[in-house]
């Protein structure tokens, strides 16, 4: 499965980096945010270090 995913990625050509201000925004509105976001089976969500693979690896300058 995880290399389904993985395939899966390397095929989207837009990435979107989110930020959460933690001074200001507690955990709930990130779970919301995530829970909003999975209801679209287009996004995937990733960790930080993946994120910046798939921008290396598939965006150019």
């Amino acid at each position: 499965m995880v290399s389904d995913q993985w395939e899966l990625m390397n095929i989207y050509k837009d990435y979107i980096n989110g930020y959460v201000h933690v001074w200001s925004k507690g955990v709930h509105n990130v779970e919301d945010v995530v829970s909003r976001l999975r209801q679209n089976p287009k996004v995937i969500i990733v960790t930080p270090e993946v994120f910046m693979e798939l921008v290396k690896n598939n965006v150019e300058p």
